[in-house]
């Protein structure tokens, strides 16, 4: 539990400080992720750059960060809820810590199977997501060259 609450401040500090989460998880419009939600269970969202998020990827993304705060929260609660009253008292007593962890935590594996899903609908996902190899940015067409560094960079 240290080791990831540890890890999740580092990246949250890390992310805000750097504009990371501004630039790259916001703004999310309820029209966009209305639209790519319907595409997405008509199996024709669009894969295409793999450098940018779309709607639902940034939903899902700043979902699973906010799980795993409840995570660690409800999880103080759970092993000392004595030396946590006021998070004892905000998560309804030590019971409702328990439904609150339980939920996060299946949040978190919902995640984890949806991203599963998604690598087996799009599979050259996988490998830029790991950084095996490349992504490339776009087709260079007669009327537009490469971008600058070559056909491909690296996310």
């Amino acid at each position: 539990m240290w080791l990831l609450g540890l890890n999740g401040v580092v990246y949250l500090v890390y992310n805000l400080l750097s504009g990371r989460f501004r630039r790259d998880f916001l703004p999310i419009s309820p029209q966009t992720l209305w639209r790519e939600l319907r595409l997405a269970a008509q199996f024709r969202l669009d894969h295409q750059d793999l450098n940018h998020y779309n709607a639902l990827q940034r939903v899902a993304y700043l979902g699973v960060v906010l799980a795993l705060v409840v995570v660690v929260l409800s999880g103080l609660v759970l092993w000392k809820h004595v030396q946590f009253p006021w998070l004892n008292v905000l998560m309804g007593g030590y019971e409702g810590a328990r439904l609150v962890h339980f939920f996060a935590m299946a949040s978190i594996v919902a995640f984890v199977l949806m991203h599963l899903a998604m690598v087996l609908l799009v599979p050259r996902t996988l490998a830029a997501m790991i950084g095996l190899f490349a992504v490339p940015l776009s087709q260079p067409t007669a009327t537009s060259p490469a971008p600058k560094g070559g056909r491909y960079a690296r996310s």
